[in-house]
């Protein structure tokens, strides 16, 4: 006869499983030696709600951390296209951060005059002078 009741040690775990969804719930229940029941009020309880709910933030975290990441490297990215020799990649780039920063009409892009000085949008940005 299998127990009734899953032990402290083993609900983190149960809670990974069902979380991650790979396993069945009779499958998790003959893992750890308790009835399909079992599983399914464990399912049913605030440890496990809570439990999901610990699991969920930190994988919002995690993927906010990986977000801010991302973001860093389209900054470097575009930092370093507005400081290139060729213009039309800088003016690009300074479409780019325009639009970034919301300075740019939702439909289209602004046309930047030619005569527009790429070093100014570069300095106001990066708050440096002369592109370095």
């Amino acid at each position: 006869m299998r127990p009734h009741k899953i032990k402290k040690e083993q609900e983190e775990q149960i809670i990974n499983l069902l979380w991650e969804r790979k396993f069945t719930q009779k499958e998790i229940a003959e893992q750890f030696n308790v009835s399909p029941k079992t599983i399914e009020r464990f399912k049913a309880s605030e440890k496990y709600t809570k439990g999901e709910i610990k699991l969920e933030t930190e994988r919002l975290k995690r993927l906010k951390a990986k977000a801010i990441e991302i973001a860093d490297e389209a900054i470097d990215t575009l930092k370093a296209k507005l400081k290139s020799q060729d213009e039309e990649v800088a003016r690009k780039a300074a479409n780019d951060i325009l639009e970034i920063v919301g300075l740019k009409k939702p439909k289209g892009e602004i046309e930047l005059p030619s005569d527009i000085n790429v070093n100014v949008i570069h300095k106001t940005i990066t708050g440096k002078e002369d592109g370095n």
